[in-house]
C-alpha cells in the first residue's frame, strides 16, 4: 500500500472470480459420477483453489494450497475410527430390539457423541484449511487442542441445555475466543474482542421465532378435544419445524457478521457491513429461484414421460413401470442432480459469498508488511471427520 495512505485507512476485500466456474463445476461432477465418488477430495480442492484465488486484498489474491490426496488420507484414518464406532452402536441397538426406553437412551447418548465429532471435526477442519491459505506468500494456521476445545464444546453444550439455549452468546465467545487465540497469520497472533451481548438481539429473534411458530401450535394439540382443530394445529407444528431451519439460517448469518467483526490478527482488524436481512433475502430469492428452475425442469421431464407414454398406448397406471421410462428416468436423475449443483452455486452461493466479501474491511495493512513467516503446519492429512460429516467447504 502506498505510504500516503494512512494505517488506519480501511481496505477492502475484491471479489473477482476466474473465468471458468461452468468448467471446473461440470468435471468436478463428471469424474465423480465416472469414479463413483472417489473423486471427491480433489473436486473439492479445486473448488477451493478456485473460490480463494476469487478473494482478494490489495488485488493480491488468497492462495489455497491443499491437496486432494490430503483430504483422501484424512477420510481413510478417520473410517478406521467411526465404523468401529458405528458397528459397535448397531450391535447394541439389536441387542437392546423390544426395550423402548433403552433404546431411546442409546440413541440419546449416540446422537450427544456426533455432536462431539461435529465439534471436533469443525476445530480440525479449520485448522487444516488455516494451514492451507495463503496470502502475499504467508501462510495461517491454528494451533490449540482438539481435546481441550471438546471439552470448552461439551460444558457449553451442557449449560446450554440447563438454560434452554439462552446461553448460547456466551458459549459462541468463549469458543470463538479459543479458536482465534489459536489462529495465526505468520508472526501474528489472533484474538477476539466480540462480546455476547451482540448476539443478544439475534438469539431472540431466533426464540422468538420459535415460540411463535411452535408454542401456540402445541398449546392447541394439547388442548383441542380429538377432531379437525387438533389436526390442523398437527400441521401448523409441522409447518413450524419446516421453518425452523430458516431462523437458524438467519441466526448463522447474524453470527458470521458479529464473528467478523470480532476478529483479530496482530494490529489486524476486521469490519463487517454487510446487511444481514439483505443477505437472508437474497438467499431466500435464490433459493426460489433454485427451486422454481429444478421444478421446471422436473414437470417438463414427467410431462413428456406422460405424453410419450400415452400416445404409444401406456396407460396411467403402468407408464411407470414402462423399462424404457425407468432408464429415461435414470439418465435424468444425474441430470437434475448436475442443474440442481449449477443452480445452487449461481443463483445462491456465488451471489452470497460476493455479497459477503465485498462488505468486510481489513484495518492496519500497513503493519501486515512486518508479518513474518511461522514455522510449517505438521498436518499431513486432511479433514477426516468433517469429509465425512460433509461439513461444506
Amino acid at each position: 500500500m502506498s505510504e500516503s495512505v494512512p494505517m488506519n485507512t480501511p481496505e477492502r476485500l475484491d471479489f473477482q472470480p476466474a473465468p471458468g466456474l461452468t468448467r471446473l463445476l461440470l468435471r468436478n461432477f463428471f469424474y465423480g459420477v465416472l469414479t463413483l465418488g472417489f473423486y471427491r477430495f480433489w473436486a473439492r480442492t479445486n473448488l477451493r483453489r478456485y473460490l480463494w484465488s476469487a478473494v482478494r486484498l490489495q488485488d493480491e489474491p488468497l492462495e489455497y494450497t491443499g491437496t486432494g490426496r490430503e483430504l483422501f488420507l484424512g477420510f481413510i484414518i478417520v473410517l478406521a475410527v467411526f465404523v468401529p464406532v458405528s458397528m459397535l452402536y448397531g450391535g447394541i441397538q439389536v441387542a437392546l430390539a423390544g426395550d423402548a426406553p433403552a433404546l431411546a437412551g442409546l440413541d440419546g447418548l449416540y446422537f450427544i457423541v456426533l455432536l462431539m465429532l461435529v465439534a471436533v471435526a469443525q476445530f480440525r477442519a479449520r485448522r487444516y484449511r488455516l494451514s492451507r491459505s495463503m496470502w502475499r506468500g504467508i501462510r495461517a494456521g491454528q494451533g490449540g487442542s482438539s481435546w481441550a476445545y471438546l471439552g470448552r464444546f461439551a460444558l457449553w453444550l451442557l449449560v446450554a441445555i440447563v438454560t434452554l439455549g439462552f446461553s448460547i452468546p456466551w458459549a459462541a465467545a468463549d469458543l470463538a475466543r479459543y479458536r482465534m487465540k489459536h489462529t495465526f497469520w505468520g508472526s501474528f497472533q489472533g484474538d477476539f474482542v466480540g462480546t455476547p451481548n451482540q448476539l443478544l438481539l439475534p438469539i431472540a429473534w431466533m426464540w422468538g421465532g420459535l415460540v411463535g411458530l411452535l408454542g401456540w401450535s402445541v398449546y392447541e394439540f394439547f388442548t383441542l378435544a380429538d377432531g379437525m382443530q387438533r389436526q390442523i394445529a398437527v400441521y401448523k407444528i409441522m409447518t413450524g419445524g419446516a421453518l425452523m431451519p430458516v431462523l437458524f439460517i438467519y441466526f448463522q448469518m447474524a453470527w458470521l457478521r458479529w464473528y467478523i467483526d470480532g476478529m483479530q490478527l496482530g494490529p489486524l482488524r476486521f469490519k463487517a457491513d454487510f446487511s444481514v436481512a439483505a443477505l437472508f433475502w437474497r438467499l431466500a430469492l435464490g433459493g426460489l429461484l433454485v427451486v422454481i428452475v429444478v421444478g421446471g425442469l422436473w414437470f417438463a421431464f414427467g410431462y413428456a414421460v406422460f405424453v410419450v407414454g400415452v400416445s404409444n398406448g401406456l396407460t396411467h397406471e403402468n407408464i411407470l413401470a414402462n423399462p424404457l421410462v425407468i432408464i429415461a428416468m435414470l439418465l435424468f436423475f444425474p441430470i437434475m442432480l448436475l442443474c440442481l449443483r449449477l443452480a445452487y452455486y449461481y443463483l445462491m452461493f456465488m451471489p452470497a459469498l460476493r455479497r459477503v466479501v465485498l462488505g468486510v474491511s481489513v484495518i492496519g495493512l500497513d503493519a501486515a508488511m512486518l508479518a513474518q513467516q511461522a514455522a510449517p503446519d505438521q498436518m499431513r492429512s486432511g479433514e477426516g471427520l468433517a469429509d465425512s460429516f460433509d461439513i461444506p467447504l
